[in-house]
């Protein structure tokens, strides 16, 4: 290999490492989830997506840092057609989504108390809702959050229809990433930029 082509590929390394390197930057200002209140609780065999696992009832979801927030429909398995609710947007399970399903939306937050909340329809009352401000162990309808790792949950709603208590009514899992800093986006912009102008010499070489 001759010195140029050596030089090439270091030039070639350094533009894609200038191009992602701010992705690492940008994973560690993502704030974190983290769960105050409520009682620790081992779900039922009957709960269809995390059957035997822990959850905190009555617990309620915060952010340390300002994040995009994702909800996604996981699933759910109730009578009733619940509606979660967002920042004034809604994931509705009228169309029982199964395991996996990809419904979901994203929204900036701020720190501390995320905002949210189930409304449950109900035959014999307009509506009934619980929102992470007033979730609570001995309260119904109530949910349960599962923290998976420190930047991901799962909310799981018992709307209390059958008084089954299996917390698989409505589940929304809630993950947390970074919002880029406009000088972030653009040094990131401009290592692509450089990376690509590096990949069109070395073609035309």
């Amino acid at each position: 290999m001759t010195c140029s082509s050596i030089l090439r590929l270091a030039r070639a390394a350094a533009f894609t490492l200038c191009a992602f390197a701010p992705t690492a930057v940008l994973a560690d200002t993502a704030g974190r989830l983290t769960v105050q209140g409520g009682l620790d609780f081992t779900l039922n065999p009957f709960n269809d997506f995390a059957a035997g696992q822990t959850a905190r009832i009555g617990g309620r979801l915060y952010l340390t840092a300002p994040s995009l927030v994702t909800y996604r429909l996981v699933g759910s398995e109730a009578s009733f057609a619940n509606v979660f609710e967002f920042a004034g947007r809604r994931l509705s399970d009228s169309v029982k989504a199964g395991l996996g399903s990809t419904v979901q939306a994203s929204v900036a937050a701020a720190a501390g108390l995320l905002d949210f909340g189930f409304v449950i329809p109900h035959p014999h009352e307009a509506f009934r809702f619980v929102s992470n401000a007033t979730n609570d162990a001995g309260r119904a309808p109530g949910f349960g959050v599962m923290l998976q790792g420190d930047r991901a949950a799962r909310v799981l709603l018992d709307d209390f229809g059958w008084l089954d208590a299996d917390y698989d009514d409505m589940v929304v899992e809630v993950s947390v990433t970074p919002i880029p800093e406009p000088a972030e986006w653009m040094i990131m912009l401009s290592g692509l930029l450089l990376a690509a102008r590096a990949a069109r010499r070395r073609s035309g070489a």
